[in-house]
């Protein structure tokens, strides 16, 4: 017999900025829609993904709160400089690279994913936060690519919390907060 508990649902784990960057985050999302035809971004909150999507249950997930809640022993400092790109469909704020946040996405990886057997797609982890994403066409991005290129944008903010999201019908919403 199936319940809710036991379906598998699609979850990520990411970490949002403070309310102010997030505001001016959004803003630069509402850019990319007016200027550039592109609102996929603006589906879900600014955020740096540290687990891209996975399927897992909601039982999985409630328990992964314990393994989560004291992952946050250091201050990590998060560095925002610039914006860049991936292929031609992603604009993006560069993230500055930082041992700390890696050492994070580690240790979710190998202490709790693991430890309660979620699978997640193995990607390289380069943490960046979107603006503008796949509904971009080729002459928008070139066109986005060439305005950003233009802008200095350099915030630094520390680590607060974890946040996992699920995947709604309505889209990306908060899960839990940690």
């Amino acid at each position: 017999m199936k319940n809710g508990h036991n379906k598998k649902e699609l979850y990520f784990i990411g970490i949002l900025p403070p309310k102010g960057i997030l505001a001016e985050i959004e803003e630069l999302k509402k850019i990319c829609m007016k200027k550039f035809n592109s609102k996929h971004a603006l589906k879900l909150p600014a955020h740096i993904t540290l687990i891209p999507p996975f399927y897992s249950n909601e039982q999985k997930i409630l328990s992964l709160k314990a393994g989560l809640s004291g992952i946050l022993k250091k201050d990590i400092s998060v560095e925002l400089n610039g914006f860049s790109y991936f292929d031609k469909k992603v604009i993006y704020i560069d993230v500055q690279k930082n041992k700390n946040l890696f050492n994070l996405k580690k240790h979710i990886d190998d202490k709790v994913l693991i430890k309660h057997k979620i699978k997640t797609a193995d990607i390289n982890f380069i943490p960046h936060i979107t603006i503008a994403s796949k509904d971009l066409t080729d002459e928008s991005f070139l066109l986005s690519r060439e305005y950003f290129k233009g802008i200095e944008y350099k915030r630094s903010f520390k680590v607060k919390n974890i946040v996992i999201f699920k995947l709604e019908a309505l889209g990306w919403n908060k899960f839990i907060s940690l």
